[in-house]
């Protein structure tokens, strides 16, 4: 039997978030429309989030079954986002369906696993494949 690799269909009309190549106004702009809709920061159109099986299980091994849920949350998110979410405790407590209690517990297993720059969280990998997906994407439309 042919394994085939899990894919989630998400949509996004915005490219990959490079937080580098981002000025000071724009990050605060990206804030603000996160704020008005944290669910949905960009308009949604087509991409798709690859779960690549063996990565995940090595990322998660030593991981309880909420620091997984959460880390494949905020994953999950940060797609859905174009690839930064503002680093907010309270938010991503609520995204992973925490108490500000357990988010503490959780956060220090998963920190070290994402970057923060100018008060946004990203997934290096994450950020990899959206910028894959939006490449293809455009390919296609040629």
């Amino acid at each position: 039997m042919k394994m085939k690799r899990a894919r989630v269909s998400l949509e996004t009309n915005t490219p990959a978030l490079n937080i580098n190549s981002l000025s000071v106004e724009a990050v605060h702009v990206f804030k603000i429309e996160y704020a008005r809709n944290p669910f949905c920061a960009t308009q949604v159109r087509k991409v798709w989030f690859p779960t690549y099986i063996g990565d995940f299980f090595a990322v998660t091994a030593s991981m309880t079954g909420h620091e997984v849920g959460a880390y494949q949350l905020i994953v999950a998110h940060l797609w859905r986002s174009g690839g930064a979410v503002p680093a907010d405790d309270k938010q991503l407590a609520k995204l992973v369906k925490a108490t500000p209690r357990q988010w503490r517990e959780i956060k220090e297993t998963l920190w070290p696993l994402f970057v923060i720059k100018a008060g946004l969280l990203m997934h290096p990998e994450t950020s990899c494949e959206i910028e894959k997906a939006r490449s293809r994407s455009e390919q296609k439309r040629l």
